[in-house]
């Protein structure tokens, strides 16, 4: 990989890659596209010159340097970035961009994205990073995410398309169980369930949550459950783009969840 790296940096000395004018103000390129979400919410969309292919968040002018199983280092080098952003959890598999970022002379930074703190971290510390004044957002998330009794104890099975569902500590369950909401599915982290053990849970609620709308099969087979959310109970879905994406969408998230509770 350092071979490559220096190929990269050996043509755009040669002429054959050019960087684009210089222009005030930081250059971003993204590769999470839960910081993209945040960063367009955050009103910063006009600093992106780059982002990975699933970045539905940003403008479609926006650059797509791959993704992080491959990723156009060539590119990277034109857009010429002031900051390469990615997620923590995939940093050390991609070390040659920290080399490239020591070579190049940008900033490469990453954050977690696993549970409510890291989304809260990186709306106060992506601002300060590119000195943006973003107002208020910081005060909404922090509004959204207060404990509170929305759901007045209600239990419900919370899954993606998919049937993949969200265990304990995982942040779909952090925002559940802060609305006074309680998780059916005891197990942690994520878990892919078959409608078996869907029918062993035994729900009285299930909530989908989905970027984009339901197959309607799935939904058909969860409607034929032979489980109380299927049979007079409830069977819920929120959807819009971002829903699943750990970022400043979960402000939207909550006010959806927050809905249900009247609900019941």
């Amino acid at each position: 990989m350092r071979v490559l790296i220096g190929v990269v940096l050996a043509i755009a000395g040669c002429g054959g890659i050019s960087d684009p004018p210089s222009s005030e103000g930081p250059r971003v390129i993204s590769l999470s596209p839960g910081i993209t979400y945040t960063m367009v919410d955050l009103g910063l969309a006009n600093t992106l010159v780059g982002r990975s292919t699933f970045c539905d968040a940003a403008g479609k002018d926006v650059a797509i340097v791959g993704d992080l199983s491959s990723i156009d280092f060539e590119r990277i080098v034109r857009l010429a970035p002031t900051h390469v952003f990615v997620q923590e959890t995939v940093r050390g598999h991609h070390r040659h961009l920290e080399e490239l970022a020591a070579q190049r002379g940008f900033t490469l930074h990453a954050w977690p994205l696993d549970g409510l703190g890291d989304i809260e971290r990186i709306v106060v510390e992506l601002p300060q990073m590119l000195g943006a004044d973003v107002g208020d957002l910081s005060a909404q998330l922090a509004a959204a995410l207060a404990p509170q009794e929305h759901l007045g104890g209600a239990t419900a099975l919370l899954l993606a398309p998919g049937r993949l569902a969200f265990g304990r500590g995982t942040w779909i369950d952090e925002v559940w169980t802060r609305m006074g909401g309680c998780n059916a599915l005891e197990a942690g982290g994520w878990q892919t369930l078959s409608l078996e053990d869907l029918a062993r849970l035994a729900p009285d609620r299930i909530v989908v949550i989905s970027n984009a709308p339901i197959d309607p099969t799935e939904l058909a087979q969860l409607h034929a459950l032979p489980v109380p959310a299927a049979r007079g109970g409830q069977i819920d879905t929120i959807i819009f783009p971002g829903a699943l994406l750990p970022s400043t969408s979960v402000i939207r998230t909550v006010d959806a969840l927050a809905a249900l509770g009247g609900r019941r």
